[in-house]
């Protein structure tokens, strides 16, 4: 690559026009949900049996889910109100109150009606956890130090208990608990009277911290294998087979320490660990109240259910997902991805992957993309067009070596393959051959560090103009087919730029970060000033240029849990779509530019991807 008269090597320079994006924006157009797709098979990010071990409640993507044990497949009651991701559940010793968390806020429900009964959003809550009289502990995270705060989510009242708590875990009836400090010790504590229960043992980093069914022992994983089991008077340190063990009591004695594969039993009176076996059912467990019945949990799965002695035969608990792990539309169809699983989006959703294959990632535009598949042949991934019967791939597309890629993206008419590997970017079209490749290496010689890294790729229609930003803040056009630099420019130090979109004829958004909020950057041609910046009061998670490139869609969260439509000549906000849960999940056009498919639900509906019409 040479640079020519064309190339630009000043910081890019501030536009004087900022948008600032509201709920009362005007609104010139329309977006309206089409279709909702529910698809069952929602990740489990924790989950906590009821004292009686009938029930259970499981935090799925931002619903929790109270389930019967003896029919795991039929939801009994499902508690809704956070928009993103519910990352902790506890259920009080009545069984008549749930309390999840979900982005620092606890959220309190009533189970005889299943409506939301309060909230608590002082402070950014990490843990929460129920004491005998129903009244909830709080972990809340302060600039200072920990705090503990006792919440009565019936009366909204509240009270600071002490600080110092870095966390905290309470007996099934509430009268007991294990505490772990912010001076990196850990003790057995009595949560009524707010006082210690013997001596603390210490624990540099925190793991895991458990308590006994009933309150009369607690554990804790930490740094260096160190396992520590508290009992009045009988404290130990023991070693345990694996580096950062999820912890589980069976019984009051029989204490399990899961770490990678490997499972293994301690006697708590004795201190005495057995040799650890297999078990394949889950990173972490939470045993019933039978000490046999387990919940295995693992990251962005189901959970499973099981019988501590027979994890083979495990049930996998199928609820209603939020969101999708990518979406998009391949050969004109709308396709979205759940735990690996491809389905063709319809009123009745069906498998388009095989039994051993996975779909991992979607790369679309304009109706048109590339899946990203791996199969247990070898466990490498590979690119793969959709077809009527699913999908096929060749020889050329197969041996795209995908191993090191970072994110994988498609050019607005979808035809090209964008693969970017954070050293390399390449660009590969539908037969798979390769239409243009650069190095960070490369860049040397415009002052671009090479062992800077390219945070996002983006081409024009074709692949004719590749566009990058780079982590050290610089950016760049090429045009691919002369390898010459069409522009550089270096972002502002206090701007932190994120993720790159391009338009068929080039025109750019680049989402960044400045004193706080999110903005959009937009950019027209060879351009290094943006004629745009528009503030948002959200995160944006993707973003996508219309076919046509006159329309910018954004895949918002946080505070403004939508999809966006931006008029691309004024940046001018034109629709939003109705609220809608969790993040992420993809977002893209089809071929006539009148829908948007998001792997999101609709807010408050068991549905994991939506289908937007919009009317210009």
């Amino acid at each position: 690559m040479t640079r020519n008269r064309r190339a630009h090597l000043t910081a890019l320079k501030l536009a004087t026009l900022t948008l600032a994006l509201t709920a009362t924006a005007a609104e010139a157009a329309s977006l309206k949900v089409a279709a909702s797709y529910r698809l069952n098979g929602a990740s489990a990010n924790d989950a906590v049996w009821f004292p009686n071990g009938k029930r259970f409640a499981v935090a799925t993507d931002n619903t929790v889910t109270v389930v019967d044990a003896a029919q795991p497949d039929r939801p009994a009651q499902t508690l809704r109100g956070p928009t993103e991701a519910i990352t902790s559940v506890s259920v009080s010793p009545a069984a008549d109150l749930v309390v999840g968390l979900s982005n620092g806020v606890a959220y309190a429900w009533q189970l005889s009606n299943g409506k939301l009964l309060n909230t608590f959003d002082t402070l950014n809550a990490t843990s929460a956890q129920f004491r005998a009289d129903g009244q909830v502990i709080l972990v809340l995270d302060t600039t200072d130090a920990n705090l503990a705060v006792l919440w009565n989510p019936r009366t909204d009242g509240d009270r600071q208990l002490n600080e110092g708590v870095l966390d905290i875990v309470t007996s099934r009836d509430g009268q007991r608990a294990v505490v772990a400090d912010g001076k990196g010790r850990v003790t057995l504590w009595d949560p009524v009277a707010w006082k210690p229960l013997g001596q603390a043992l210490p624990c540099k980093t925190l793991y895991a911290l458990v308590i006994a069914p009933d309150g009369s022992a607690g554990a804790a994983s930490c740094e260096d294998r160190k396992g520590l089991i508290l009992r009045q008077g009988a404290n130990r340190t023991v070693t345990l087979s694996g580096e950062r063990a999820a912890l589980a009591f069976a019984t009051p004695t029989d204490l399990y320490a899961k770490s990678g594969t490997k499972l293994q039993r301690w006697n708590v009176q004795t201190g005495m660990g057995e040799t650890p076996v297999d078990y394949f059912a889950g990173a972490r467990l939470i045993i019933a109240p039978d000490g046999k019945t387990v919940i295995g949990l693992s990251r962005d799965w189901p959970a499973r259910l099981s019988t501590l002695t027979r994890p083979d035969d495990a049930r996998r608990v199928n609820l209603p997902a939020a969101r999708v792990s990518d979406s998009g539309y391949l050969n004109g169809v709308p396709v979205a991805a759940l735990t690996d699983v491809g389905y063709r989006l319809s009123a009745t959703p069906h498998v388009v992957t095989e039994d051993e294959s996975w779909l991992l990632s979607i790369a679309s535009a304009a109706g048109e993309g590339f899946g990203v598949l791996e199969d247990e042949q070898d466990f490498e991934p590979y690119l793969a067009l959709l077809g009527a019967q699913g999908f096929d791939t060749t020889d050329d597309l197969y041996e795209i070596d995908l191993s090191e890629a970072e994110r994988l993206t498609a050019s607005p008419d979808g035809r090209v393959a964008i693969v970017n590997s954070g050293s390399h970017a390449e660009l590969f079209d539908a037969t798979g051959r390769k239409i243009f490749g650069l190095s960070i290496e490369a860049l040397e010689d415009l002052d671009v560090d090479p062992d800077d890294t390219f945070l996002d790729v983006a081409a024009s229609a074709g692949g004719k103009v590749l566009a990058l930003i780079t982590q050290g803040g610089h950016a760049l056009r090429i045009d691919t087919s002369s390898r010459e630099l069409i522009s550089q420019a270096q972002f502002p130090r206090d701007v932190t730029p994120a993720l790159l979109a391009s338009a068929p004829d080039g025109t750019l958004a680049v989402t960044v970060r400045r004193a706080g909020e999110q903005q959009i950057w937009l950019f027209r041609g060879e351009d290094t000033t943006p004629y745009r910046q528009v503030t948002l009061d959200g995160s944006v998670e993707d973003l996508a240029f219309s076919p046509d490139g006159t329309h910018l869609a954004l895949n918002a969260s946080g505070n403004l849990p939508h999809v966006l439509v931006l008029r691309v000549s004024d940046g001018q906000e034109v629709a939003r779509s109705p609220k809608l849960s969790m993040y992420d999940g993809g977002l893209t056009w089809n071929a006539a530019g009148t829908q948007l498919l998001v792997g999101r639900g609709q807010f408050g509906t068991d549905s994991a991807a939506t289908l937007l019409t919009f009317q210009r």
